[in-house]
């Protein structure tokens, strides 16, 4: 295959490329059907140049870390990824598949009936979740997928911040940030992972600030949560992750200096039941 044959296949497929399908607006006044070079090159994170210079054929043959994220500018599917890959004269590789729910994993929250657990994937998918968690955080979103993570509903869905309160959002946001870029470190060129931050990227400006300061570690302290019942309830997030399986369970316990509102609902009493010192 040609670098030509190479560029001619990215214009196709940027021309055939809904811009609304990525979030960006369609727009009457735009000129070319599909996306704009401009548009692919922000969203692979490369340069207008250089992106000019594959579809037109005079820039030798891309690396892998391009073109994958050049197949996941442009949402390619698996054989036209593949397709893509072959024609730059590589092997693609294999995509991350999402394993099954850790056995030891499934088997704790299944045993956690008195407090609020989930199980969720290295990219805040939520695996399962018990009645218990839903109640105290809200409806919780299910499947998987880029637009389906806990982290994309924070940064894009204004409803999935209201039971947080504004003081301590700051220090949510930063927790999410800092969990991907672990995740991308250890998932190096996972399509899964560039799909997930180019999104996010793109709809969150808060999020596009928060990914440039490059924190992998924020120290875990309570959060506080208002609930429609409650009030507001001060809890602690604790995790127990499984290293290589991508998975963690994460349930919730109240702060030690939380005080009782009359008549809790059934989560949070269960959260103060658990209040008991655990490891993180």
């Amino acid at each position: 295959m040609t670098a030509a044959e190479l560029g001619q296949f990215l214009t196709a497929r940027r021309h055939q490329t809904n811009p609304a399908s990525l979030g960006l607006p369609a727009g009457a006044r735009r000129r070319v059907t599909g996306l704009r070079r401009a548009e692919v090159a922000h969203l692979a994170d490369i340069s207008v140049d250089y992106y000019t210079r594959i579809e037109q054929g005079r820039s030798g043959s891309p690396t892998p870390a391009v073109l994958d994220a050049l197949a996941q500018a442009m949402s390619l599917g698996t054989q036209e990824r593949m397709f893509l890959f072959n024609l730059a004269g590589h092997m693609a590789p294999a995509r991350h598949t999402p394993v099954s729910i850790h056995p030891a994993v499934d088997d704790l929250l299944h045993r956690l009936h008195h407090t609020p657990a989930m199980i969720l994937s290295d990219l805040h998918e939520v695996l399962a979740r018990n009645e218990l968690a839903e109640e105290l955080l809200g409806e919780l979103p299910a499947g998987t997928g880029s637009a389906c993570t806990l982290s994309y509903r924070w940064f894009t869905d204004p409803a999935a911040r209201a039971r947080v309160i504004d003081e301590d959002r700051d220090y949510y946001a930063r927790t999410y940030v800092a969990d991907l870029r672990r995740a991308a470190a250890t998932r190096r060129g996972d399509p899964a992972v560039a799909d997930l931050v180019a999104r996010l990227r793109n709809a969150s400006p808060c999020f596009a600030r928060l990914w440039q300061a490059h924190e992998i570690s924020v120290p875990a302290r309570p959060v506080r949560l208002m609930h429609p019942d409650a009030g507001v309830v001060g809890v602690v997030f604790r995790h127990f992750t499984v290293t290589g399986a991508g998975q963690r369970l994460v349930w919730i316990t109240a702060a030690h200096d939380q005080t009782q509102p009359p008549l809790p609902p059934r989560s949070v009493t269960a959260a103060r039941r658990s209040a008991a010192p655990a490891f993180a």
